[in-house]
């Protein structure tokens, strides 16, 4: 995983992010790199505060934590409370607390924690995501799980289609300068 350069990496449903121990740091590592990282309804584990005091880790533009409500978000025509048909909306989610000095993000099972974070990063543009809602396990349970992931994956794409902004001059990075074009230089 650590040769990825471009594209997107899902971690799967339930995945263990505490017995695959280099996998937080990776992700992180990963989306600052450039490369859209999408975890789905996340195992036990936690990973680092997306810029916190970890040395040399990546520092990302944005967070938002997020409730259902985001699901209408990425698309109106999704119902964000009533799709899956055992009424388990939330397979796991995120706390934020200390451990051994340090803030991570802690996941949990079940519908305690926030389910859905997201770090955006820029120059190169990407995002990690992580999506506590049970897509894998409700797939069959209408049309809700599918759309989400294919919304989801959108969402991540827009990043790679997207220039990065260059925080000094507040504008795409290579753009010309406000005012100016190729032809004044």
């Amino acid at each position: 995983m650590a040769a990825l350069d471009e594209g997107v990496l899902i971690v799967g449903e339930g995945v263990s992010w505490a017995s695959q121990r280099a996998l937080p740091s990776l992700a992180l590592e990963l989306a600052g790199q450039g490369v859209a990282v999408l975890a789905l309804a996340p195992g036990e584990g936690s990973l680092p505060l997306p810029g916190g005091d970890v040395e040399d880790a990546p520092v990302p533009e944005s967070m938002r934590l997020r409730r259902a409500d985001v699901i209408t978000e990425l698309d109106k025509r999704l119902d964000a409370v009533a799709w899956p048909p055992d009424g388990t909306l939330q397979a796991s989610g995120l706390l934020i607390t200390a451990e051994r000095g340090r803030v991570v993000c802690r996941f949990v099972e079940g519908a305690r924690g926030w389910p859905w974070f997201e770090c955006h990063f820029d120059a190169p543009r990407a995002r990690f995501l992580m999506c506590g809602f049970p897509v894998v396990k409700q797939w069959e349970g209408g049309p809700t799980p599918r759309y989400l992931l294919a919304r989801m994956l959108e969402r991540l794409a827009e990043d790679a289609q997207k220039e990065p902004i260059d925080q000094e001059a507040g504008q795409p990075t290579g753009a010309e300068p406000a005012g100016t074009s190729g032809a004044d230089r």
